[in-house]
């Protein structure tokens, strides 16, 4: 029978913050992030939402959504003012409602090249202004 392992995750990064788009994102409000170049071919990501302090009212979620770009240039629909396509997000999570820090994490296949993520905002108010960060790790598997 096949062992499947993991190798070493890379070193955990800050993918986005208040610096770069994270600050009081109002409801409904979209932040696309840098570009992963994913030469290094890792099949996983782990990313980390981390809301600061956030008061969430009705049915408070976050989205985040892959926006690729298979020539290395010409990246899908979604930016911090495009709505990706409907029905695609690549993972939605329900937030705790009521007040203080929030944290969801979540897996990804990652693609081969480069790739953006774009993160939605549905808290049911505006984010804090500071301490908003999102953050990954990439890993990949062997069979033996």
């Amino acid at each position: 029978m096949a062992t499947v392992t993991f190798s070493v995750p890379t070193s955990v990064a800050t993918y986005l913050n208040d610096a770069t788009g994270l600050s009081a994102v109002a409801d409904g409000g979209n932040v696309l992030g840098p570009i992963i170049d994913n030469s290094a071919n890792h099949l996983y990501g782990d990313f980390e939402v981390f809301l600061k302090g956030v008061t969430t009212s009705g049915t408070p979620f976050v989205s985040l959504y892959k926006i690729l770009a298979i020539d290395t240039s010409s990246f899908s629909d979604g930016s911090g003012t495009v709505d990706p396509p409907a029905g695609t997000p690549l993972w939605t999570h329900g937030i705790v409602t009521g007040t203080g820090d929030k944290r969801v994490t979540m897996t990804v296949v990652m693609s081969p090249g480069t790739q953006r993520f774009l993160f939605e905002s549905r808290v049911g108010t505006a984010m804090s202004a500071a301490s908003n960060t999102i953050k990954y790790r990439l890993y990949s598997e062997t069979v033996a």
